[in-house]
């Protein structure tokens, strides 16, 4: 059979039901999957029109194949076959034109304000933290130790998350920086000031400290799956392997999630905390 006579043939609906099913509907399914594919930056109107040639021919034709194949008693089943397969060919049309126009929406840092890069203020070799802590900072000191250079980390901030306070520990753990809190260091960043293998604290510095609480997000409802206390726990064993005294840790976790501890410089030099 040549090619003109199948293209003709199925367009009559005069092919066997099976071979017109496994022929021109499946690979005409196909074929527009992989067109919409290839051709995905095209304007729609011009995919429209390289689709409709081979939708017209295929969907007619399986329609016509339906029936015949009712007229000639081969049943519902076979006729409803055909039919399912002109669907298929639409749908296949349908779909991958959508799908392809639609712009995909990558996920960047800007979509999450956390995530979005901080600059990390630096005279000297003294690198500043300030601000909300979030995932930004980690990456933005990772990067910036990758150069070598910096000897401290100046610490102004009111808290933040405790994940991403706990990334920042490590960098300053490893590469062995001193810490400093000139003015604010509450909540969370009191874990990035225990760091330090030096940790100071300005004139007119506080620390602030007080238990965990996990609070519901305005996007997605009470956090899940985290334990405040489990949390807590492995903060006051991180605290007490940088030699901050128990009885401290045991009194900074005592205070309410809304309130804040502001030790006095006596209370954090005798407790471990200042080391200068």
């Amino acid at each position: 059979m040549t090619l003109t006579r199948f293209l003709a043939d199925h367009w009559r609906g005069a092919l066997p039901l099976w071979q017109a099913l496994a022929g021109p509907v499946a690979g005409s399914a196909l074929l527009l999957w992989a067109v919409n594919r290839a051709f995905a930056e095209w304007p729609v109107i011009w995919l429209v029109l390289v689709d409709a040639p081979l939708v017209v021919w295929s969907v007619v034709g399986a329609f016509r194949t339906a029936d015949r194949a009712l007229r000639e008693g081969e049943g519902f089943v076979a006729g409803f076959a055909a039919y399912a397969g002109a669907g298929a060919v639409l749908l296949a049309a349908g779909t991958t034109l959508v799908a392809r126009q639609t712009p995909v929406r990558t996920f960047t840092a800007d979509m999450v304000p956390e995530m979005a890069a901080v600059a990390l203020p630096e005279v000297g070799g003294r690198v500043r933290i300030e601000g909300e802590i979030g995932f930004a900072h980690v990456a933005a000191l990772e990067a910036r130790l990758a150069r070598g250079g910096v000897s401290a980390v100046e610490l102004d901030s009111a808290g933040g998350n405790i994940f991403a306070a706990r990334g920042l520990a490590r960098l300053i753990g490893e590469a062995g920086l001193a810490t400093h809190a000139e003015v604010r260091c509450f909540s969370a960043c009191t874990l990035v000031f225990a760091a330090g293998a030096r940790r100071t604290m300005g004139r007119a510095g506080t620390l602030g400290f007080h238990r965990y609480a996990l609070r519901e997000s305005s996007s997605y409802g009470a956090v899940r799956h985290v334990d405040a206390a489990q949390e807590e726990a492995r903060d006051r064993a991180y605290l007490a392997a940088r030699g901050v005294a128990k009885g401290f840790i045991a009194r900074a976790y005592a205070v309410p999630p809304e309130e804040l501890w502001h030790p006095t410089r006596v209370e954090l030099e005798a407790a471990g905390l200042l080391t200068d």
